[in-house]
């Protein structure tokens, strides 16, 4: 196994239109890291991703498709796989800057206490064809100057030592998989760090439509039961839900007022409903006129299914060991010499 300085491990699935640049940028950034080994890691995609990743030397593995798939469990079997005393982890939709990798690494040498560090990434925002439709600048809102964080977020530069200490990436999880292990790396002592500098550009639908908060519904990234589920059992249930949960409560603490509300006011006299709900449709009515009306359907109808996919997740989840997971993966290219080991 390499026991060199850095191992970059890329995660992916269906991203033909992205990873090749993804892996120019990585092999970029890196080329002054002596010894450096990069794996990319499939999700069993079906757009010829694999096939535009072979072209690069590097080593390719590829989950299969009936196992449960996810950001998380592609970090996790790339960690296993390697052997860098440093892993940096990038999606396959995304961009390196050429000099953040080097004077990451720098810093993280520097302070025994510092686990993991990230920097200022910049998200692109496509439609479905892969038109650019807008930027978000600075998407974790990093001040000027370098500060501790909670989360890295998907990208970002750990120390494989701490991360051994404490347990990787939960392959079980499908959102939220950073925040958790961030708790764990707390928990234990440690902290992390996100510096001011530009790290990296991603592309991502975006966030804020009615059709991409439908996808992400159906693609299990709004799961944060099945996280809570596992902060229960390594006794972070109130933490996490006080740093990331808490408009779950909110959520359903105004829902019930409302239907309280409306029961008293249906018990009481239904004339009482008429001055209401002619109040109510000049709210709206201004809102429209506002080009408001949309963006706040669009936020209820996104709390509304975060929160039920919350408690359905929750109470579906069983709690399997991360240790569990697969690891019989197929070996597409080794040593990145471009033939199937």
């Amino acid at each position: 196994m390499n026991c060199s300085e850095l191992s970059v491990i890329i995660i992916g699935r269906n991203e033909a239109r992205h990873i090749d640049r993804c892996i120019r940028s990585v092999l970029k950034a890196t080329e002054s890291v002596p010894g450096r080994e990069i794996l990319y890691v499939d999700s069993a995609s079906e757009d010829g991703t694999v096939d535009i990743a072979r072209r690069h030397a590097i080593d390719i593995v590829r989950l299969k498709k009936e196992w449960p798939l996810s950001a998380a469990a592609g970090r996790y079997i790339g960690s296993r796989l390697t052997g860098g005393r440093n892993l940096f982890f990038i999606d396959g939709d995304s961009l390196v800057f050429r000099s953040w990798i080097p004077g990451a690494l720098l810093e993280l040498r520097k302070d025994p206490r510092l686990a993991g560090l990230a920097g200022v990434v910049h998200e692109i925002w496509e439609d479905r064809s892969g038109k650019v439709v807008g930027l978000l600048k600075n998407r974790y809102e990093q001040a000027a100057q370098d500060s501790e964080t909670r989360t890295l977020g998907g990208i970002g530069l750990y120390k494989r030592e701490i991360l051994e200490e404490v347990g990787s990436f939960n392959p079980y999880l499908t959102v939220d998989e950073e925040r958790e292990l961030g708790l764990r790396i707390r928990r234990a002592g440690y902290c992390m760090k996100r510096t001011s500098r530009p790290m990296a550009l991603t592309h991502s639908f975006e966030r804020e439509t009615m059709g991409e908060i439908v996808r992400r519904s159906r693609s299990r990234l709004y799961h944060f039961g099945t996280t809570l589920k596992y902060c229960r059992q390594n006794r972070f249930f109130g933490q996490y839900m006080r740093e990331r949960l808490i408009f779950v409560v909110q959520f359903f603490a105004a829902a019930a007022s409302v239907l309280i509300l409306l029961a008293v006011l249906f018990a009481m006299h239904l004339a009482f409903l008429i001055p209401l709900c002619l109040l109510a449709s000049l709210g709206i009515l201004f809102l429209v006129k506002r080009n408001k009306a949309g963006s706040i359907l669009t936020s209820l109808a996104k709390r509304t299914l975060i929160s039920f996919r919350t408690v359905q997740s929750y109470l579906q989840t069983r709690v399997l060991p991360p240790e569990s997971y697969p690891r019989d993966v197929e070996r597409i290219q080794s040593d990145g010499k471009g033939k199937p080991s």
